[in-house]
């Protein structure tokens, strides 16, 4: 028998989504799952929607709390899992329909731990674009994620199949309102030796809409309160010293720019930690290369550069 996947989704106020995105998961072409929706305190019809769903697929279970964020929620459906893999999906996304058994049947392949896949970015049904991670398929070990993360190309925890094996006891920092994602998979990496498949299909469709915790621009204040906890788990970590660093420069740029803010004496020390090869790093983006090593030669000039782009590309 084909082993057990568990679906672990929170919700929270999506009436308008969650009838889609259960959807999408009762018809996947993999039989063998469980579904575990949590129902973050929702006050419209959202818990409603999902005890019908729950009454109508006996692999549906759904488990109402009081409003306690999303990362309460993920945690719930940690500690109650059954399955052998673990999938994250947000209540508001979707899958294809083979998006399980193609991860699933890849995991089988190559005997890695975890599985992740491209996504595309969709806007009330309409494919807007796909989100391409990867231009080809390829196997690295978690150590080579974990710098990947920091530089936020391995971040997010969608779309990505994983074993229990390496989940064990790591539950998701609920003092982090932004980012808790990243800790997670940080903390993941930061384990024993495996081997992850990363592969270019787009099995998941990412909604973009006004309201969700990415799309809301008072979350990402909270960018400074992950650099410290990103950076007191990792300090002693030579191994990713460099990239920590880079970390901490990737999240103060986005932290200016949802304040529509210019960098401040304070936060600029940290750019002459980094020499300018740090800056032209290969797997940093051209923007991030150009703006660093700008802040590196004077904060006036890096300002610069970020009120050019808030000129012409406004922040809304």
């Amino acid at each position: 028998m084909s082993e057990l996947i568990s679906i672990i989704i929170p919700v929270y106020n999506i009436e308008k989504y969650i009838a889609n995105c259960l959807e999408s998961v009762v018809s996947q072409t993999y039989n063998n799952i469980e579904v575990i929706v949590i129902d973050d305190g929702s006050n419209d019809k959202t818990g409603e929607i999902c005890d019908i769903y729950a009454s109508k697929y006996r692999f549906i279970q759904v488990h109402h709390q009081q409003n306690s964020g999303v990362s309460v929620a993920r945690n719930y459906g940690l500690n109650t899992y059954s399955g052998n893999w673990v999938f994250f999906l947000d209540g508001d996304d979707t899958l294809v329909s083979n998006a399980l058994e193609l991860a699933k049947k890849i995991a089988d392949d190559t005997k890695c731990l975890m599985v992740d896949f491209n996504f595309s970015r969709v806007t009330e049904g309409k494919t807007i674009s796909g989100f391409e991670f990867y231009t080809n398929s390829f196997i690295e070990d978690n150590i080579k994620c974990l710098n990947s993360t920091l530089l936020y190309k391995r971040a997010l925890i969608y779309p990505k199949l994983y074993h229990r094996s390496i989940i064990n006891h790591i539950r998701f920092n609920p003092k982090i309102t932004i980012g808790e994602d990243i800790v997670f998979n940080i903390e993941i990496y930061k384990g024993p030796h495996f081997n992850i498949s990363h592969n270019t299909e787009k099995i998941y469709l990412y909604l973009l809409r006004n309201g969700s915790a990415m799309q809301n621009s008072r979350t990402y204040c909270e960018y400074e309160r992950l650099n410290n906890v990103v950076t007191e788990y990792l300090s002693n970590d030579i191994e990713v010293n460099k990239n920590l660093i880079l970390f901490c420069c990737i999240n103060y740029y986005f932290k200016c720019i949802k304040e529509r803010a210019l960098l401040s004496s304070q936060y600029s020390k940290i750019y002459n930690r980094l020499s300018f090869k740090d800056c032209w790093d290969k797997d940093l983006s051209f923007k991030f290369k150009l703006l660093f090593s700008a802040y590196k030669l004077n904060r006036n000039l890096g300002n610069l550069l970020l009120y050019l782009r808030y000129k012409l590309f406004p922040v809304y």
